[in-house]
């Protein structure tokens, strides 16, 4: 088994212990320049021990820890990188760490300790030296010991962990994020990743770790009720089904391989989006910091719900999606301040569509406003707030909002107004050869707002083109290619000619063929007249060809060519091919005179 840190992150301290520090007329042990171990990130201050235990006093935020000596189980003494580390085990299962010490310190505590009779003593241990990434797990209490040959490597405070999943022969642990920052420069461990080999006899031994620290993970000590709760929501991002549960400072999803608990002071936007189809709603979480599922983050939730209305012959509402009625759980005095306004008004139960219940919820518990298209904002020829269109290889749809654009579902992107630098338009480099379909837009990101990222957007049909182009102009985006506008529109001026006008781009191109092996004028005048009209008949030419002889590669002074020549026939007959498959009118007054 092996263990793998393959990522760090910026946070700060844990909540504090709420303990009192020792009195300034007690005899205690004064320790200036040590560190206190939080989530793998070294916080100086001053470590204290008197008569009733120890105390500690972040130096940067000037926070004191403390803990009682009644609460200390053990404690421990080993070599680091730091120094000396000492470790003391709580009868709770926790533990607090400190490095940075000296022989001389471990000398000063042992005597200490033993003059105030504490009930425990410093036990030196020798650390794993070797460097190896595998050994074994040890719980004890909720914490996890990983030794190799039985001496410490590291030891996690399973209190932290946010959340512990399996995949295959991997379980991955993940930590709460500070609610506090110490420093710009502490670096805590963010995550962690295991590899349980099976074996014979003894399979499924990673999704046993992971319910084991499950079991002692913060994720699972939820003693108050939810405010609401549904189950087997219908997810986009991250995909799957979810049971959903609002807790007055948080939501939790719980699926069938993942959990997740999300605080609500992570949530930076909501949109509530209909399909274009009229039969579903997307429902779009934006969260900063995204949540983890293994290596891979999301940065948006967008869940689907189902809105299907139907109507009679007469404009009437025949059939549509049948509300629901979810009692509010408002027992608890932070849930009754979130809803203070519902209270007020008797109501205590909500009756409506799911997509809008759970909308309200979201917007209730995180005090956001909900971004919706206005009936006034964009619209597609269609008539709906959505263009279809494709960002690298994934079709998805694009929603000129009031104040952005964002592209669902896979992936989800949201570009804000504040945040673009450029728009340009451009001809789709591939369907603009055959038929003219389409255009694609590119959106270039300012440097300074994000990362100079350039989103593009492409496919987007043609008869989007002018109100697409009408909107920037109104939300006053800079139009890079603004210059080039005449020849823009010239470009999409057959995106409002219809299908049955479309030009014929292979008949163009065996004229142009015909025109270029011709005799100039000459060969234009007979691809005009009417007189070298005549259907083609390629068993007449052929005789003609025998007869004449083809003992030459081409003969192109008398304007005609031979079936072994250059591969380019006479004007005319090269006319008479393109008229025969275009259906030449030319050819239907003659019949007809």
């Amino acid at each position: 088994m092996r263990a793998n840190i393959h990522e760090l992150r910026k946070i700060g301290l844990s909540k504090p212990v709420n303990m009192a520090e020792p009195a300034a007329h007690e005899e205690v042990v004064s320790l200036p320049s040590v560190n206190l171990i939080l989530r793998g990130a070294a916080h100086p201050g001053h470590l204290k021990l008197g008569a009733k235990g120890f105390s500690f006093k972040v130096r940067s935020s000037g926070k004191i820890e403390t803990l009682q000596r009644t609460d200390i189980e053990a404690a421990r003494w080993m070599q680091v990188a730091r120094g000396f580390e000492l470790r003391l085990q709580q009868r709770n299962g926790g533990f607090m760490t400190f490095d940075g010490l000296s022989r001389a310190h471990f000398e000063q505590l042992t005597d200490f300790l033993k003059k105030h009779t504490f009930e425990f003593a410093i036990v030196e241990e020798e650390p794993a030296v070797k460097g190896w990434n595998w050994g074994d797990v040890r719980f004890t209490g909720s914490s996890l010991a990983f030794t190799v040959e039985d001496k410490p490597a590291f030891e996690i405070n399973l209190s932290i962990v946010s959340n512990a999943t399996a995949q295959k022969n991997e379980a991955i642990l993940e930590f709460h994020k500070a609610e506090q920052t110490v420093s710009e420069d502490s670096q805590v461990l963010e995550s962690m990743r295991f590899v349980l080999m099976d074996t014979e006899g003894d399979e499924g031994r990673a999704e046993a770790f992971a319910a084991r620290v499950m079991s002692k993970a913060d994720v699972q000590r939820i003693t108050d009720s939810p405010i609401a709760s549904f189950a087997d929501l219908a997810c986009l991002l991250p995909r799957g089904r979810y049971n959903v549960e609002f807790f007055p400072s948080f939501l939790r999803l719980h699926g069938k391989s993942y959990d997740y608990k999300i605080a609500y002071t992570t949530v930076s936007w909501l949109f509530l989006l209909p399909h274009p189809t009229q039969g579903q709603v997307f429902f779009v979480v934006g969260l900063n910091p995204p949540i983890r599922q293994g290596l891979t983050r999301y940065p948006f939730l967008v869940f689907t719900f189902a809105n299907r209305v139907s109507f009679d012959k007469d404009g009437n509402v025949e059939d549509e999606e049948p509300d629901i009625t979810v009692r509010l759980n408002l027992e608890s005095a932070e849930a009754k301040e979130k809803f203070a306004d519902m209270i007020s008004s008797g109501e205590t139960e909500l009756k409506m569509k799911p997509h809008e219940c759970v909308s309200k919820l979201f917007k209730q518990l995180t005090a956001l406003k909900i971004t919706v298209p206005k009936r006034d904002g964009f619209l597609s020829k269609q008539g709906t707030h959505a263009i279809k269109c494709t960002h690298k290889a994934s079709d998805g749809l694009l929603y000129p909002l009031p104040k952005a654009f964002l592209f669902v579902y896979k992936p989800t992107i949201l570009v804000r107004f504040d945040e673009i630098e450029s728009i340009s338009f451009q001809r789709d480099q591939f369907t603009s050869q055959v038929s003219g379909q389409s255009f694609d837009i590119m959106i270039k990101v300012r440097s300074d707002k994000g990362d100079g990222a350039v989103f593009e957007f492409k496919s987007i049909p043609r008869e989007e083109y002018s109100g697409l182009f009408k909107f920037i102009q109104e939300k006053r985006l800079n139009i890079a290619n603004l210059g080039q506008r005449q020849q823009l529109q010239d470009d999409m001026s057959d995106f409002t000619a219809s299908e049955d006008e479309e030009e014929d781009h292979y008949l163009n191109r065996v004229k142009n063929e015909a025109r270029a092996n011709g005799e100039g004028a000459g060969a234009d005048e007979n691809m005009d007249s009417s007189e070298n009209d005549e259907d083609f008949n390629p068993e007449k030419k052929r005789e003609g060809s025998d007869a004449e002889g083809s003992g030459s590669d081409s003969d192109s002074d008398s304007g005609s060519g031979s079936d072994s020549g250059s591969g380019s026939g006479s004007g005319s007959e090269a006319d008479s091919m393109a008229e025969e498959m275009a259906g030449s009118p030319k050819k239907k007054e003659k019949k007809e005179k």
